[in-house]
């Protein structure tokens, strides 16, 4: 099982609801490959990989979300369906044409994001250095975490949280209740 600390230094491996406005205002003032990109991680919780191998047809304007499809299913294949904000569907479809280019359905199997996984960990780390987060938490899954431990603090189910992740165990979605410091004064201090 996962843990949200490094193992070897204790290092906080997520990060924490300041970190991740830091991180979210940071990545709003990028051009949009690097912004559209690292939003569509940080509004979804998905893994890195999960967000590069988006395509058009997964993006669902009716329902206001995004179609992604699972990669740690061992062989099964699973799609989960999450909401995204109002504003930034709009600003990926107006960035993107996004609209225009769905009514040609030979577009549907078009990949929103044609960069390498290693340019995608490039823009992220981009982001991250210019918004001055630093250590082991400053990456993509760190910022993973960050949705998952955001989803605990604001009461969504365990078992929702594990929808949203994509998890095949409710054990590995439960590492977001092991918190420490501000995150879990914050869940302590609701029974006060």
């Amino acid at each position: 099982m996962e843990q949200l600390y490094h193992s070897g230094t204790g290092e906080r491996l997520y990060l924490n609801a300041e970190e991740r406005q830091r991180f979210l205002l940071t990545a709003a003032s990028f051009e949009n490959d690097l912004q559209y990109y690292a939003l569509m991680i940080y509004y979804t919780g998905c893994r890195l990989s999960e967000a590069l191998n988006l395509q058009l047809e997964h993006i669902d304007f009716d329902n206001e979300s995004v179609i992604i499809r699972s990669l740690k299913k061992r062989g099964k294949i699973h799609y989960r369906h999450i909401p995204l904000p109002e504003a930034y569907l709009k600003g990926l479809a107006s960035a993107y044409n996004l609209r225009k280019l769905k009514k040609n359905k030979d577009n549907n199997s078009k990949r929103l994001w044609s960069f390498t996984d290693r340019t995608a960990r490039r823009y992220i780390k981009t982001i991250m250095d210019k918004a001055e987060l630093t250590g082991k938490k400053a990456c993509a899954k760190g910022l993973r975490h960050a949705f998952g431990i955001a989803c605990v603090e604001n009461n969504i189910p365990l078992t929702e949280i594990q929808q949203l992740m994509g998890h095949s165990f409710l054990r590995n979605t439960a590492i977001y209740t092991t918190v420490q410091g501000a995150e879990r004064r914050n869940l302590v201090s609701r029974l006060w």
